[in-house]
């Protein structure tokens, strides 16, 4: 029976997790500050992380990344502004802020997307 592999970090998260854990000292911190265990950032680490990394990928990016690439606005924000978007209640004010809203909920940089098995 073949074993099954998952798709390891993309270049971006994987950059940020090497730059973090040069400025942190450790493995271990990084994995803290990420609420993951250090082994898990170990195996992201040398490609060998054994599941889906997108939830990973999603929280590098939240913790360590000054600036991400909004899919919604085509733009880049700050990291803060995504979060703040994300975890903002559905505004009915207008339609943008509706598909903004949506947008957010099935987003690659939302560590924990609508529909997701927590």
């Amino acid at each position: 029976m073949p074993v099954k592999t998952y798709p390891q970090l993309d270049e971006r998260s994987l950059a940020l997790l090497r730059e973090a854990v040069l400025r942190l000292g450790s493995r271990g911190a990084v994995a803290e500050k990420l609420g993951y265990a250090r082994t898990a950032v170990s195996q992201a680490l040398n490609g060998c992380y054994p599941a889906d990394t997108g939830k990973l990928a999603a929280r590098i990016v939240e913790i360590f990344a000054d600036h991400v690439a909004c899919p919604h606005l085509l733009r880049e924000i700050r990291a803060g502004d995504c979060r703040e978007h994300r975890e903002r209640p559905l505004s009915t004010a207008n339609r943008e802020a509706i598909k903004h809203w949506q947008a957010c909920r099935a987003c690659p940089l939302n560590p924990v997307k609508q529909g997701d098995a927590a």
